[in-house]
């Protein structure tokens, strides 16, 4: 599992690659906001493949799963596959500069005894409360924004910066009208 930040949005990577002969995968991204409380779980739960990628919210318990994810966020992958992303804009997980985060990632595969099959479960981070206690040891982090205009150069542009065709424009001026006043004192 792996995350990044992306522009202005944050996305976790999971490769499950390693679990040989799985039945179904799936995993879940629990996001908090500043003070630890959950806000909302986005993933692909673990179960038939007529499933697709939920969004469920908290209003102290979890809300009732939908298929339809906020703007701006979405889930790769698919029932039992080995790769999933999931990307979430840096806005929607906190109003404030801090968030915290855990994840679950599951693996249904046969057991060691017949047909009888064992749900293997890894938590992000290792020690995280889980579902009755969601914020419970979390990665807490510091959302860094950028709120740096783009440069956007060139004459009559809306720009911070002087640009180069500008300052070239007023010395050809400046420089034309010396050459014209020493041509007219000549005549």
């Amino acid at each position: 599992m792996t995350k990044e930040n992306v522009g202005d949005d944050f996305k976790w990577i999971v490769q499950m690659s390693g679990i040989d002969g799985h039945t179904s995968t799936g995993v879940q991204l629990v996001i908090g906001d500043c003070d630890e409380n959950p806000m909302f779980l986005i993933g692909w739960s673990p179960g038939d493949s007529t499933e697709s990628p939920i969004y469920k919210e908290y209003n102290g318990g979890w809300g009732e799963a939908t298929t339809d994810l906020p703007a701006g966020m979405s889930v790769s992958g698919n029932y039992n596959e080995d790769y999933y992303e999931i990307v979430i804009p840096k806005d929607a997980v906190s109003e404030g500069d801090k968030y915290c985060w855990a994840i679950n990632v599951e693996a249904t595969a046969p057991g060691v005894i017949g047909e009888e099959t064992e749900s293997v479960q890894q938590h992000f981070p290792a020690d995280w409360g889980r579902w009755n206690a969601p914020t419970e040891n979390c990665y807490c982090e510091t959302i860094e924004r950028t709120d740096e205009k783009p440069y956007r150069g060139g004459m009559g542009m809306d720009t911070d910066v002087p640009t180069a065709s500008s300052i070239f424009t007023v010395a050809f001026i400046g420089m034309s009208l010396l050459v014209f006043m020493r041509f007219r004192k000549d005549e």
